[in-house]
């Protein structure tokens, strides 16, 4: 038996086709892996230091195991240097390919400053630096691959275009392009400053504060026992995903009797259709059976629908946050069974002062702390009270409970990395 062409042809092409896709999917889901355990590495160095840093620690921060590390990045060190270069190589590329010889010398200082502080000081740029400063000198290896990466790309292109300043009489005198590290330090002395002084320097008052979730909760439209549960508490599910199923028998019975119904009004029908073919029926009598047939299929309709209704899916991506019914237990219409929290129906709630509120207003960042937290998490005002009250929740606030304060809620830009109900400490602005 001989295969057709045309279809095998067709066949051939769809399966390429579809594993390009799956390839293209796996390259995706592969950078994605990639880029969390470059950030998690990158909250690691910041928080221990490259010396105390495991990557046992890594591995849990970014919610992998330990061994996946391993197909990305040969040990701690190239981690450490893949860091690097994914963070500073664009910037000094940036500086390096910069047409800085068509530009004045004080353009060219401003355009150096500008990428200091947009592209480095206001981002976590600054902590790999801070990283190669503080541990440079205990890991030489590790100075010298930021050196051949960063250094030495951008310092002869400066030195280059500072004695061309000196050539043309831009500068009185060649010491800049002798030593034009001169021209970096205060960038390097600032991102020490930040680290040594930066959390005391105009320090904005701190409120206390708590987390809390707006759950979504599910349940069955009418009363039923709990048949199938197919999650857990803690489970993550997708939109679209069986939660869970609610015993059937009263609606299997209904649609049965309502497709009996239809079956009875579709042979009324049909009589009354042929009886006024014979003009032994009346137009009325057949109006009123094609009417029947219609409220019996409608019917019929709405018990197929109230079937198919006792599985229940989820209704967003989440993960469950409580259970309330468990299998076999008898559930009463419109009472969930369970609660989903979707990652951004997290919030932070915390209470200013009146003198504070003037200085608040919708979209405004605020740093999060809390004990075994995230370094430096953010979050976005998104709920300013209109009203006042007296008191804050009594175990969340500190002092003077007497005066008037205001409900603040914001939402976090890294909800993963807080729990439901756990007390936070709030500071105005962003952490730098």
């Amino acid at each position: 038996m001989v295969a057709n062409p045309k279809k095998t042809g067709k066949r051939g092409a769809a399966g390429a086709g579809q594993g390009a896709a799956r390839e293209d999917a796996g390259a995706v889901r592969r950078e994605k892996r990639r880029a969390a355990i470059l950030a998690a590495a990158l909250e690691e160095f910041a928080a221990r230091g490259f010396a105390a840093t495991r990557l046992d620690d890594v591995a849990r921060r970014a919610r992998i195991a330990k061994g996946t590390i391993y197909l990305y990045f040969r040990d701690k060190e190239s981690l450490f240097q893949e860091l690097v270069r994914a963070m500073l190589s664009p910037v000094a590329g940036t500086i390096a390919s910069a047409p800085l010889r068509d530009l004045p010398i004080r353009a060219v200082a401003e355009m150096i400053v500008d990428v200091f502080v947009n592209q480095i000081y206001g981002t976590r740029r600054k902590d790999v630096i801070r990283l190669i400063i503080a541990e440079g000198p205990r890991f030489p290896k590790l100075a010298e691959f930021y050196y051949r990466e960063v250094i030495a790309r951008v310092l002869p292109v400066i030195r280059a275009r500072l004695a061309l300043a000196v050539e043309r009489g831009e500068l009185p005198h060649d010491a800049l392009a002798r030593f034009p590290q001169l021209l970096v330090a205060p960038a390097l002395v600032a991102i020490i400053w930040s680290g040594l002084f930066g959390r005391f320097a105009g320090k904005e008052p701190t409120f206390q504060g708590w987390v809390e979730a707006e759950l979504i909760f599910v349940g069955p439209d009418e009363t039923g026992r709990v048949e199938t549960l197919t999650v857990r508490e803690g489970d993550q599910v997708e939109r679209g995903m069986l939660l869970f199923t609610i015993d059937p028998d009263l609606q299997l019975a209904d649609v049965a009797m309502q497709e009996a119904a239809v079956k009875n009004a579709q042979q009324a029908y049909d009589r009354a259709q042929q009886l006024l073919k014979t003009q032994a029926g009346t137009q009325k009598n057949l109006d009123d059976a094609e009417a029947a047939l219609r409220t019996a299929q409608a019917r019929l309709n709405s018990a197929q629908t109230r079937l198919a209704r006792r599985k229940v899916f989820s209704p967003v991506t989440g993960s469950v946050q409580q259970i309330y019914y468990r299998g076999g237990e008898l559930v009463p219409a419109g009472k969930p069974i369970l609660a989903l929290l979707p990652p951004g129906n997290l919030k932070v709630r915390f209470f200013v002062n009146e003198a504070t509120l003037p200085k608040l207003k919708f979209g405004d960042p605020v740093t999060v702390t809390c004990d075994g937290c995230e370094r430096d998490i953010t979050a976005k005002i998104s709920f300013i009270s209109r009203t006042s009250e007296f008191t804050p929740p009594v175990i969340y606030s500190m002092d003077e409970r007497s005066k008037l304060v205001f409900l603040i809620e914001a939402r976090p830009e890294r909800p993963e990395h807080l729990r439901v109900g756990q007390p936070v400490s709030v500071a105005l602005g962003q952490g730098q």
